[in-house]
């Protein structure tokens, strides 16, 4: 039996187009929706008419949901065992995700009172972040982990998918305010973007599932250097929060995290809450937004600056920087040049997660296994989501 296990090498594996364009849609799709269900209470608010208290408390009841779901997701994708795979066929769970973010958009407002509004919005939402995008997004990671093994190739798939996501999601924030507005922030505009990136969506989850194969199991242990059966141990939540505490990476990794939460919330969604009532145009938003072309040339120092930094520091040190941003931003608000330069510094955390992240995750994974003996791949993207959204609460 153990001389038919295929037994990877780090020479063996060459780097695959096919997975980077699976993983590079999948991603997108992800970022995308995200930032389309961050619409959600600007839309309650400008497009429906309802109070900006009643949506805030659904969305922070979703929020909350949301929360508490991130583990149990986490341990659902660790003890899936298929054909196909552990993390492989729970990407298709970005379907109904997609489907869901549609119809959040499509409210029969005319059918509807507000109370009724705010509980439909707040039960899709709930659906939509707290099960199926949870699931897609924590799987994600798992997907990538165990379909790429050489750490180049993985690092080299990550960078590429982080560019790729920030062309894409930087396109999107730079056309939501300029179609919102053109459209008078009317719910037939909101219907027409959710409509356009969930077609987009839903083609690169199937494209991930169809593109994207993982390693058996068998050949994941071997080059691991562990027993098969000891990734198809089911780790109870309990068993694996106790080893959390035993990997200090893993909590110093989660405290940049909660940093990084910060940030980002003080970015897209405030700035166009700002430009429409304070600056006074929301067009002006894209434009400030579009400036982030100015820090692509990052992406191809970041292999390098990782290497000499470390990707802990190089994530930390961006965070620093976009603090000073935030400061610049709330001290000269009318100056669109010192918004600009805000915007960018906000950004570069952005830029630089979305290509070390992942390759963090996957480090804090195989030093938690060697530590403390347990095997767990999705809980450990779980417990980075899970902390991230405690922030948001």
């Amino acid at each position: 039996m153990a001389d038919q296990i295929k037994r990877l090498n780090i020479a063996d594996e060459k780097f695959s187009k096919k997975k980077l364009l699976g993983f590079s849609m999948v991603r997108m799709g992800n970022i995308l929706q995200g930032l389309m269900i961050g619409e959600v209470t600007y839309f309650a608010t400008n497009s429906l008419g309802i109070a900006a208290a009643a949506i805030s408390i659904g969305m922070a009841i979703k929020t909350a949901i949301d929360a508490v779901t991130d583990l149990l997701m986490g341990a659902i994708v660790d003890r899936t065992h298929t054909k196909w795979g552990k993390a492989r066929p729970w990407v298709l769970a970005g379907i109904p995700m997609w489907i869901l973010t549609l119809l959040v958009f499509a409210v029969p407002r005319s059918l509807m009172s507000d109370m009724g509004i705010v509980v439909y919005i707040t039960i899709l939402s709930t659906l939509v972040s707290a099960i199926f995008g949870t699931m897609a997004n924590i799987a994600y990671e798992t997907h990538i982990k165990r379909s790429i093994v050489n750490n180049d190739n993985r690092v080299r798939t990550l960078t590429v998918i982080g560019l790729i996501y920030a062309i894409g999601s930087l396109g999107l924030q730079i056309a939501l305010p300029a179609v919102i507005n053109i459209f008078h922030a009317s719910q037939r505009g909101f219907i027409i973007i959710a409509a356009i990136t969930a077609i987009i969506g839903i083609v690169a989850c199937l494209m991930a599932f169809f593109l994207c194969e993982e390693y058996s199991e068998e050949e994941l242990a071997a080059f691991e250097g562990y027993e098969p059966e000891k990734q198809k141990e089911n780790v109870p939540i309990s068993v694996f929060l106790k080893s959390v505490a035993k990997n200090k990476y893993l909590v110093m990794f989660t405290l940049i995290n909660f940093m990084y939460m910060i940030v980002m919330m003080s970015s897209f969604g405030v700035g166009q809450y700002y430009f429409q009532y304070v600056y006074g145009n929301l067009g002006t938003f894209s434009i400030v937004m579009a400036a982030s072309v100015a820090l692509f040339p990052v992406f191809a120092a970041i292999p390098k600056l990782s290497k000499k930094m470390g990707s802990a520091k190089l994530i930390s040190g961006s965070m620093m920087i976009s603090i000073i941003g935030i400061i610049i931003r709330m001290f000269l608000p009318q100056s669109i040049a010192a918004q600009m330069v805000g915007y960018l510094a906000v950004s570069l955390p952005n830029i630089i997660n979305a290509c070390v992240l992942s390759q963090v995750n996957y480090e804090l994974m195989e030093y938690g296994r060697y530590k403390t003996g347990v095997v767990a791949e999705g809980m450990y993207s779980a417990f980075i989501s899970f902390a991230q959204r405690w922030q948001r609460v």
